[in-house]
Protein backbone atom coordinates (compact mmCIF):
# COMPACT_ATOMS: atom_id res chain seq x y z
CA UNK A 1 0.00 0.00 0.00
CA UNK A 2 2.97 2.07 0.85
CA UNK A 3 4.11 3.76 -2.60
CA UNK A 4 2.87 2.05 -5.55
CA UNK A 5 3.44 4.31 -7.66
CA UNK A 6 7.28 3.79 -7.45
CA UNK A 7 8.60 0.67 -8.01
CA UNK A 8 11.09 -1.88 -5.82
CA UNK A 9 12.77 -0.82 -2.96
CA UNK A 10 10.87 -2.75 -0.61
CA UNK A 11 12.90 -3.13 1.95
CA UNK A 12 13.18 0.09 2.01
CA UNK A 13 9.30 0.85 2.31
CA UNK A 14 8.85 -1.22 5.57
CA UNK A 15 11.87 0.46 6.80
CA UNK A 16 10.51 3.77 6.34
CA UNK A 17 6.78 2.24 7.76
CA UNK A 18 9.07 1.58 10.61
CA UNK A 19 9.86 5.13 10.93
CA UNK A 20 6.46 6.42 10.96
CA UNK A 21 4.98 3.60 13.80
CA UNK A 22 7.74 3.85 15.47
CA UNK A 23 9.08 1.82 18.92
CA UNK A 24 7.98 2.71 21.98
CA UNK A 25 8.17 6.12 23.75
CA UNK A 26 9.83 7.02 26.74
CA UNK A 27 7.79 6.26 29.67
CA UNK A 28 6.59 3.28 28.29
CA UNK A 29 7.49 -0.48 29.35
CA UNK A 30 9.33 -0.91 26.44
CA UNK A 31 12.54 -2.37 25.48
CA UNK A 32 14.70 -0.35 23.45
CA UNK A 33 15.63 2.32 25.51
CA UNK A 34 16.48 4.31 22.57
CA UNK A 35 15.89 7.86 21.32
CA UNK A 36 11.38 8.34 22.38
CA UNK A 37 11.08 5.24 20.03
CA UNK A 38 12.00 7.12 17.33
CA UNK A 39 13.57 4.97 13.98
CA UNK A 40 15.45 7.83 12.17
CA UNK A 41 16.19 7.15 8.70
CA UNK A 42 19.11 7.85 6.41
CA UNK A 43 18.74 7.35 2.26
CA UNK A 44 21.94 7.45 0.72
CA UNK A 45 23.06 7.23 -3.15
CA UNK A 46 22.81 7.79 -6.65
CA UNK A 47 20.79 10.42 -7.85
CA UNK A 48 17.91 9.76 -9.82
CA UNK A 49 16.98 6.51 -7.47
CA UNK A 50 13.32 7.55 -6.05
CA UNK A 51 15.01 8.67 -2.35
CA UNK A 52 13.04 12.26 -2.54
CA UNK A 53 10.01 10.23 -3.76
CA UNK A 54 10.19 7.90 -0.97
CA UNK A 55 10.85 10.54 1.95
CA UNK A 56 7.88 12.85 0.14
CA UNK A 57 5.59 9.61 -0.17
CA UNK A 58 6.37 9.10 3.65
CA UNK A 59 5.67 12.42 4.75
CA UNK A 60 2.25 12.16 2.84
CA UNK A 61 1.53 9.15 5.20
CA UNK A 62 1.89 10.27 8.45
CA UNK A 63 -0.31 13.25 9.76
CA UNK A 64 1.28 16.46 10.47
CA UNK A 65 4.38 15.76 8.48
CA UNK A 66 7.11 17.76 6.88
CA UNK A 67 9.22 17.36 4.11
CA UNK A 68 11.65 20.07 2.63
CA UNK A 69 14.39 20.52 0.13
CA UNK A 70 17.78 21.47 2.22
CA UNK A 71 19.18 23.38 -0.62
CA UNK A 72 16.41 25.98 -0.62
CA UNK A 73 16.35 25.90 3.22
CA UNK A 74 19.08 26.47 6.18
CA UNK A 75 19.67 24.72 9.31
CA UNK A 76 18.11 27.44 11.53
CA UNK A 77 14.15 27.81 8.88
CA UNK A 78 13.81 24.39 9.86
CA UNK A 79 14.66 24.08 13.39
CA UNK A 80 13.89 28.03 14.88
CA UNK A 81 14.60 31.52 14.90
CA UNK A 82 14.36 34.50 17.06
CA UNK A 83 12.98 37.80 15.63
CA UNK A 84 12.24 40.96 16.95
CA UNK A 85 8.71 42.29 16.50
CA UNK A 86 7.89 45.81 18.10
CA UNK A 87 11.42 45.78 19.94
CA UNK A 88 10.19 42.02 21.77
CA UNK A 89 11.80 39.02 20.59
CA UNK A 90 9.90 36.57 19.12
CA UNK A 91 10.85 32.73 18.09
CA UNK A 92 9.54 31.19 15.09
CA UNK A 93 9.76 27.75 14.61
CA UNK A 94 10.41 25.45 11.37
CA UNK A 95 9.29 22.48 9.97
CA UNK A 96 10.78 20.08 12.37
CA UNK A 97 9.63 20.98 15.90
CA UNK A 98 6.00 21.87 13.46
CA UNK A 99 6.18 18.21 12.63
CA UNK A 100 6.48 17.30 16.22
CA UNK A 101 5.51 13.07 16.68
CA UNK A 102 5.55 13.34 12.83
CA UNK A 103 7.77 13.03 10.08
CA UNK A 104 10.40 15.73 8.82
CA UNK A 105 11.67 14.59 5.29
CA UNK A 106 14.65 16.77 4.57
CA UNK A 107 16.06 16.47 0.45
CA UNK A 108 19.99 16.79 0.07
CA UNK A 109 20.78 17.32 3.46
CA UNK A 110 24.32 17.86 2.36
CA UNK A 111 23.63 20.54 1.10
CA UNK A 112 23.87 22.23 4.99
CA UNK A 113 27.38 23.06 6.08
CA UNK A 114 29.20 20.49 8.98
CA UNK A 115 28.91 22.73 11.07
CA UNK A 116 24.92 23.86 10.32
CA UNK A 117 24.26 19.96 10.39
CA UNK A 118 25.36 20.08 14.29
CA UNK A 119 21.82 21.46 14.73
CA UNK A 120 20.23 18.26 14.56
CA UNK A 121 22.56 15.92 16.88
CA UNK A 122 20.29 17.20 19.80
CA UNK A 123 17.00 16.62 17.78
CA UNK A 124 17.77 12.89 16.96
CA UNK A 125 18.86 12.25 20.16
CA UNK A 126 17.23 14.09 22.72
CA UNK A 127 14.07 15.33 21.01
CA UNK A 128 14.58 19.09 21.93
CA UNK A 129 17.57 21.89 21.36
CA UNK A 130 18.27 25.26 23.31
CA UNK A 131 18.22 28.04 21.36
CA UNK A 132 20.01 31.62 22.89
CA UNK A 133 19.04 34.53 21.05
CA UNK A 134 18.22 38.34 21.84
CA UNK A 135 19.42 37.71 25.36
CA UNK A 136 17.05 34.74 25.92
CA UNK A 137 17.05 31.11 26.13
CA UNK A 138 14.59 29.00 24.53
CA UNK A 139 14.21 25.21 24.85
CA UNK A 140 12.35 24.35 21.82
CA UNK A 141 10.55 20.43 22.06
CA UNK A 142 10.87 18.51 18.71
CA UNK A 143 10.26 15.10 19.30
CA UNK A 144 10.25 14.55 15.28
CA UNK A 145 11.26 11.58 13.24
CA UNK A 146 14.05 12.72 10.59
CA UNK A 147 14.38 11.57 7.41
CA UNK A 148 17.18 13.04 5.38
CA UNK A 149 18.59 12.15 1.88
CA UNK A 150 21.67 12.71 0.71
CA UNK A 151 23.73 11.95 -2.60
CA UNK A 152 26.97 11.33 -2.50
CA UNK A 153 30.36 13.51 -4.12
CA UNK A 154 28.12 16.94 -4.59
CA UNK A 155 25.03 15.77 -5.74
CA UNK A 156 26.75 12.87 -8.29
CA UNK A 157 27.12 9.14 -8.00
CA UNK A 158 29.08 6.61 -5.85
CA UNK A 159 32.97 6.61 -7.09
CA UNK A 160 32.59 2.59 -7.09
CA UNK A 161 29.43 1.15 -6.69
CA UNK A 162 30.81 -1.90 -5.73
CA UNK A 163 32.67 -0.70 -2.96
CA UNK A 164 30.25 2.39 -1.09
CA UNK A 165 31.96 4.42 1.17
CA UNK A 166 30.22 6.36 3.42
CA UNK A 167 33.41 9.04 3.53
CA UNK A 168 32.18 10.27 -0.06
CA UNK A 169 28.48 11.85 1.97
CA UNK A 170 29.32 15.02 3.22
CA UNK A 171 27.50 14.44 6.24
CA UNK A 172 29.17 14.68 10.13
CA UNK A 173 30.11 11.77 11.05
CA UNK A 174 28.86 12.41 14.33
CA UNK A 175 25.26 12.52 12.69
CA UNK A 176 25.60 9.33 10.64
CA UNK A 177 26.32 7.49 13.54
CA UNK A 178 23.07 8.61 15.24
CA UNK A 179 20.62 6.88 12.25
CA UNK A 180 18.80 3.88 13.68
CA UNK A 181 18.30 3.20 9.90
CA UNK A 182 20.57 3.73 7.11
CA UNK A 183 19.77 2.83 3.37
CA UNK A 184 22.17 2.99 0.44
CA UNK A 185 20.86 3.59 -3.54
CA UNK A 186 22.76 2.59 -6.49
CA UNK A 187 21.86 3.39 -9.76
CA UNK A 188 21.98 -0.45 -11.36
CA UNK A 189 19.49 0.75 -14.47
CA UNK A 190 21.24 -1.52 -17.19
CA UNK A 191 20.51 -4.77 -19.42
CA UNK A 192 17.00 -6.25 -18.00
CA UNK A 193 16.62 -4.00 -15.40
CA UNK A 194 15.71 -1.04 -18.03
CA UNK A 195 13.39 -3.51 -19.33
CA UNK A 196 11.61 -4.55 -16.66
CA UNK A 197 11.60 -0.76 -15.56
CA UNK A 198 9.67 0.10 -18.70
CA UNK A 199 6.78 -2.71 -18.51
CA UNK A 200 6.79 -1.49 -14.14
CA UNK A 201 5.94 2.30 -15.30
CA UNK A 202 3.54 0.87 -18.38
CA UNK A 203 1.45 -0.74 -15.99
CA UNK A 204 1.62 1.97 -13.31
CA UNK A 205 -0.09 4.58 -15.32
CA UNK A 206 -2.76 2.38 -15.93
CA UNK A 207 -3.51 2.52 -12.16
CA UNK A 208 -5.92 4.73 -10.46
CA UNK A 209 -3.95 7.21 -8.18
CA UNK A 210 -3.41 6.21 -5.04
CA UNK A 211 -4.27 7.53 -1.55
CA UNK A 212 -3.06 6.44 1.79
CA UNK A 213 -6.72 6.56 3.46
CA UNK A 214 -6.65 2.95 4.91
CA UNK A 215 -3.36 3.15 5.09
CA UNK A 216 -2.57 6.05 7.39
CA UNK A 217 -5.55 4.98 9.92
CA UNK A 218 -3.90 1.72 10.17
CA UNK A 219 -0.64 3.00 11.21
CA UNK A 220 -1.95 5.51 13.34
CA UNK A 221 -3.22 2.21 14.94
CA UNK A 222 -0.11 0.40 14.86
CA UNK A 223 1.86 3.32 16.56
CA UNK A 224 -0.27 2.73 19.87
CA UNK A 225 0.36 -0.83 20.27
CA UNK A 226 3.10 -1.01 23.28
CA UNK A 227 5.43 -3.66 22.60
CA UNK A 228 6.51 -5.45 26.28
CA UNK A 229 8.02 -8.51 26.01
CA UNK A 230 10.27 -9.98 23.69
CA UNK A 231 11.20 -14.15 22.86
CA UNK A 232 14.18 -15.35 24.17
CA UNK A 233 15.46 -16.51 20.28
CA UNK A 234 14.52 -13.20 19.41
CA UNK A 235 16.34 -11.19 21.98
CA UNK A 236 19.10 -13.79 20.85
CA UNK A 237 19.74 -13.32 17.08
CA UNK A 238 19.82 -9.51 18.14
CA UNK A 239 22.57 -9.75 20.54
CA UNK A 240 24.53 -11.86 18.38
CA UNK A 241 24.29 -9.64 15.15
CA UNK A 242 25.37 -6.99 17.45
CA UNK A 243 28.43 -8.58 19.07
CA UNK A 244 29.44 -9.43 15.15
CA UNK A 245 29.32 -5.63 14.11
CA UNK A 246 32.58 -5.25 16.42
CA UNK A 247 34.68 -3.75 12.45
CA UNK A 248 32.21 -1.79 11.57
CA UNK A 249 31.52 0.77 14.30
CA UNK A 250 28.23 -1.09 16.11
CA UNK A 251 28.42 0.95 19.13
CA UNK A 252 26.32 1.16 22.08
CA UNK A 253 23.57 3.27 20.68
CA UNK A 254 23.09 1.16 17.66
CA UNK A 255 22.68 -2.02 20.04
CA UNK A 256 19.57 0.27 21.68
CA UNK A 257 18.46 1.28 17.90
CA UNK A 258 18.03 -2.76 17.00
CA UNK A 259 15.53 -2.95 19.53
CA UNK A 260 13.86 0.11 18.69
CA UNK A 261 13.71 -1.14 14.83
CA UNK A 262 12.46 -4.12 16.52
CA UNK A 263 9.52 -2.68 18.25
CA UNK A 264 8.72 -0.78 15.32
CA UNK A 265 8.42 -3.95 13.37
CA UNK A 266 6.15 -5.94 15.98
CA UNK A 267 4.16 -2.87 16.05
CA UNK A 268 3.39 -3.20 12.00
CA UNK A 269 2.27 -6.55 12.26
CA UNK A 270 0.30 -4.94 15.54
CA UNK A 271 2.05 -7.50 18.02
CA UNK A 272 2.76 -6.47 21.61
CA UNK A 273 5.87 -9.30 21.19
CA UNK A 274 9.34 -9.28 19.48
CA UNK A 275 8.99 -12.61 18.03
CA UNK A 276 11.79 -14.43 16.05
Amino acid sequence: MFGPNILGYEDVKIGLLRCIVGGNRDGDNGLSQGEGGRVNSLLLGDFGTAKSSLGEEAAKVKPNSRHVSAPHASSKTITAIVEKENENPTLKLGSIPLARNAICSIDEIDAFMLEDQSRLLDIIQKGYFDIAKQGREYRVLAPTTIMPTANPNNGSNWSDPNNVSLDEVRIRKSLLSRFQQVYIFKNEMKGEKRQEFTKGMSMLRKRKPHNYNFLTKYLIYASQVKVNEIEPVAEYMLDKFWEMGENINMDARKYKSEFSIAEAQAKLGLKDIIDA
